[in-house]
């Protein structure tokens, strides 16, 4: 059974979140290579998901061009 938050996703926002899921920790480019989602989606997303405290931002600050998402535990 899927939590109420899983519920609220697009499919797209699904997709991202198993990404991270399976990665653990991965960057902005891996994302959007194995998802096959256009980069400001992708972003927005991330964007989205940092917000509600699904994911956290791993790096120096949230402007890095090398930062890491990972799932907050």
């Amino acid at each position: 059974m899927k939590s109420k938050n899983e519920l609220l996703f697009s499919e797209s926002e699904k997709k991202v979140i198993d990404c991270i899921r399976t990665n653990i920790l991965i960057g902005t480019k891996e994302i959007i290579q194995q998802t096959n989602i256009s980069d400001r989606t992708v972003r927005r997303i991330l964007k989205k998901l940092v917000e509600c405290n699904i994911i956290e931002c791993v790096g120096t600050n949230e402007k890095a061009p090398n930062k890491k998402y990972k799932m907050v535990e």
